[in-house]
């Protein structure tokens, strides 16, 4: 789609490859990296480093400090509870329902979450986006 004459500039984030199935390889191509993460707070970007999620280590480049991650460790089989437990932290701490945003990595599959039986967190309705 790009006219002959055209230039095209491609990004990308391996480490956004969560499933390892994208490779691109263009040795004519100029390429560039950098470290720097602009698109997280910087304490997600400490986080990622502290728990080393990425090959290399990562500088903050977004101006937003952010709030402080807050992990809650549970027990094989508690998924949904401890799930319900950070939504009604988010509540009580002041945040309304429709800001709230629960992410799942586990795939369509095999999430608890989207899950027929499971309809609601924390007497919330859920939307699922499938």
């Amino acid at each position: 789609m790009v006219k002959a004459d055209g230039r095209v500039i491609w990004l990308e984030d391996p480490s956004q490859d969560l499933y390892g199935r994208w490779s691109t390889n263009w040795p004519d191509w100029v390429k560039i990296t950098s470290p720097i993460n602009y698109r997280s707070p910087q304490r997600i970007v400490n986080l990622i480093n502290a728990l080393e999620l990425t090959d290399e280590h990562l500088e903050a480049g977004n101006g937003y400090a952010g709030m402080i991650p807050n992990i809650d460790p549970y027990q094989p089989g508690m998924e949904i509870e401890a799930t319900e437990n950070a939504v009604k932290d988010l509540i009580t701490e002041g945040y309304s329902p429709e800001s709230i945003a629960v992410l799942s990595f586990r795939g369509v599959t095999s999430s608890q979450l989207l899950q027929d039986k499971v309809n609601d967190l924390a007497g919330l309705k859920i939307k699922k986006f499938i």
